[in-house]
């Protein structure tokens, strides 16, 4: 069975509880928002589109199109016409910590 869900609006935002954990035991979380957003359970995907934008705990990504793997957490990121900055596509990565810290 195919199960979408799509929602459209100024923006339209998600948000998903991620497995693996901060250090004070709570749940990672991965954010987004786009003008639409489609949410393909079969293939656990979730395409925002029209000024997209994904934040996981501080790494973060822009652009026209956002396609993100809920399970794998991959990022397909596309820019457009209408993405501003002639088309480019963003994105900013947090350093990881080093020993632990």
């Amino acid at each position: 069975d195919e199960q979408f869900i799509t929602a459209s609006g100024n923006p339209v935002r998600f948000q998903q509880n991620l497995d693996e954990k901060r250090r004070d035991g709570t749940p990672q979380l991965v954010k987004g928002h786009a003008n639409k957003v489609i949410f393909d359970h079969a293939k656990s995907t979730v395409t925002l589109s029209g000024n997209a934008f994904i934040d996981r705990e501080g790494d973060t990504v822009s652009g026209s199109v956002i396609t993100y793997n809920t399970k794998t957490s991959v990022y397909t990121v596309k820019g457009g016409k209408n993405a501003g900055k002639r088309g480019r596509v963003s994105v900013v990565l947090q350093p990881s910590t080093v020993g632990g810290k």
